[in-house]
């Protein structure tokens, strides 16, 4: 017997305890840690084929005419299609253009003696990208406007083929506009300067001695003027 007011505890459930005994197995942060690091790891990404080669057998800088090989071989894309080609130029060459072009022009353009000289050079505007002005070393397939990137084979690296100091947006229009008021003033229009152009001088014709103009013979006349002599 108990005391008066003294409650009796029910025994312990076997079940119940083991029950709460797997819950808070599963609930416990080392469990929690050991489901984590069961789980299978991602799959890496699959590595990215190089669109980049080698340089064809027997290809010649057309600048310095020295042969081109993994040291000095360069590709380049053009837009918008996002091809690559290979240079038939050096990267020394190359180079060269992306340091130089952008003065070049502002130089022929102040040096320009010649109208239709000038009045390209204001069409095509001041160069933002690199151009092979033979159209045989760089060619841009039809459909594409311009090379946008260059790789060199030295260090495998692809690089902007904007040429050093080029102006973009704004400043390209204000520049433009600028030039062309400078150096298109007064510029003769194409048609103006081909009919300002001498005319060619007559041909005239030969004279006997006595001053009469010697009869044309026609090549059948000829033909047969022979004939008769053979007779």
């Amino acid at each position: 017997r108990f005391p008066f007011g003294a409650t009796q505890r029910p025994p312990p459930n076997p079940m119940l305890a083991a029950c709460g005994g797997g819950l808070s197995k599963l609930l416990s942060p080392r469990h929690r840690k050991s489901s984590t690091e069961s789980a299978p790891a991602p799959m890496p990404d699959p590595p990215v084929a190089s669109v980049h080669g080698k340089p064809p057998d027997g290809l010649e800088c057309l600048v310095t005419y020295e042969d081109i090989d993994d040291t000095n071989y360069v590709e380049y894309q053009t837009e918008p299609s996002g091809k690559w080609h290979p240079a038939l130029l050096c990267e020394d060459v190359i180079r060269r253009f992306l340091d130089t072009q952008y003065e070049e022009y502002n130089e022929h353009l102040v040096k320009s003696d010649c109208a239709a000289t000038t009045r390209r050079l204001l069409n095509d505007g001041p160069p933002i990208w690199i151009h092979d002005k033979s159209g045989k070393a760089m060619p841009v397939p039809e459909g594409d406007t311009h090379i946008s990137k260059l790789w060199f084979s030295s260090d495998g690296q692809e690089r902007s083929a904007k040429v050093k100091g080029a102006l973009e947006g704004k400043e390209r229009e204000e520049l433009e506009v600028q030039n062309r008021a400078i150096f298109g003033a007064g510029l003769p229009d194409a048609d103006e300067s081909e009919a300002a152009a001498p005319a060619a001088a007559p041909v005239s014709e030969p004279e006997d001695a006595g001053g009469d103009r010697q009869a044309e013979t026609s090549p059948s006349e000829a033909a047969a003027g022979s004939d008769v002599g053979r007779a």
